[in-house]
């Protein structure tokens, strides 16, 4: 490895750690971006040290790529959020009504088996909106 690869490298691990709190699939791109620029500015016999200053502070990259967030990723987290609470919700009534079914044991079975459908569909939706919110 010579200093050129070292000083991509080096680069390369700054913008992982700056990048720690952006979308995976947004930082992957961003990072795969950088490195490929890196790699033609040194396959092209150019100056990566100059090339870095020119970049600025990896930080500074990263604070640009989140300002540009695309509105199509905040309303899915917004969509999330709100499937999250409703999930938990109607997670919470079904237990209800499954607890209630046990103690009484007054309700009919179409009623227990619709209650038993409906939380694990809440369960299900709060897996996938916990998933979606950490991307």
């Amino acid at each position: 490895m010579n200093n050129t690869d070292d000083l991509a490298t080096q680069y390369l691990n700054r913008l992982d750690r700056a990048a720690r709190n952006l979308p995976k699939n947004r930082r992957k791109a961003l990072r795969q971006q950088v490195a490929e620029h890196f790699q033609s500015v040194s396959e092209e016999g150019g100056d990566v040290a100059a090339e870095r200053a020119r970049l600025g502070d990896p930080e500074d990259l990263v604070a640009a790529e989140m300002t540009n967030g695309s509105p199509a990723s905040s309303g899915r987290r917004v969509l999330a959020v709100v499937l999250l609470v409703l999930a938990c919700l109607w997670g919470a009534g079904s237990a209800l009504v499954l607890v209630f079914t046990a103690a009484t044991q007054s309700m009919p079975a179409w009623l227990t088996g619709f209650a038993s459908l409906a939380f694990v569909v809440a369960l299900l939706a709060v897996i996938w909106s916990v998933r979606a919110l950490r991307r």
